[in-house]
């Protein structure tokens, strides 16, 4: 079932609240399919919970209630409200990119400054060195969006799901050479295989 809520909430207008970048949860579905994708929207926005969705033009009278549809997707970002595994309330937006002559992907995008204003641990990532100390809050998240993942791989398949900042087609299924290698990114196969990431 949808998670449903009365109205959008009030962080989802704060237009400071997107910036910094995304975390994401970024799955290459595999070649354009109106069928798989609409498939794996509504198993992810099912699986995580998502509260909404809403199309944002950042102003708060310019907030529109949509549906999870491939349609409302190409329309724009699907933006809503989740808890993260801790419990706490967190705005994301879900959003679909239609390569051309190339693969549907289906992303899942937490900003990062809203993020930071939740968890003070998170500071400067990705951009100050951390020597790995972003995995203490990392690895709950990466942990949530690899369950999420096998969700849709159940329903609707893909080719390659990645976890990290900014991930979406910066790692492709067809360019992956060694998955054991050290990565900044997490990686679920299509087989099911989850690899955290190692720093």
């Amino acid at each position: 079932m949808f998670a449903m809520t009365s109205g959008p909430p009030p962080q989802l207008s704060d237009r400071d609240a997107w910036t910094g970048g995304y975390y994401e949860l970024a799955m290459q579905l595999g070649e354009r399919d109106d069928v798989r994708l609409q498939a794996a929207l509504a198993v992810l926005a099912r699986a995580a919970g998502i509260a909404g969705p809403w199309h944002v033009q950042w102003q708060p009278d310019r907030i529109r209630h949509v549906s999870w549809t491939v349609a409302d997707l190409q329309e724009g970002r699907l933006r809503g409200q989740i808890h993260l595994p801790g419990g706490e309330p967190m705005i994301c937006a879900v959003f679909g990119v239609r390569e051309d002559q190339g693969d549907d992907w289906l992303d899942l995008s937490i900003p990062l400054e809203a993020l930071c204003r939740s968890d003070a641990r998170i500071g400067g990532f990705p951009f100050a060195p951390d020597d790995g100390a972003s995995l203490t809050w990392r690895q709950p998240i990466d942990n949530w969006f690899a369950r999420l993942a096998g969700e849709v791989r159940h329903e609707a398949a893909f080719r390659l799901a990645v976890i990290g900042f900014e991930v979406s087609g910066g790692v492709r299924a067809e360019e992956l050479a060694n998955e054991a290698e050290i990565r900044p990114y997490a990686l679920v196969l299509p087989d099911g295989t989850y690899l955290p990431a190692a720093s």
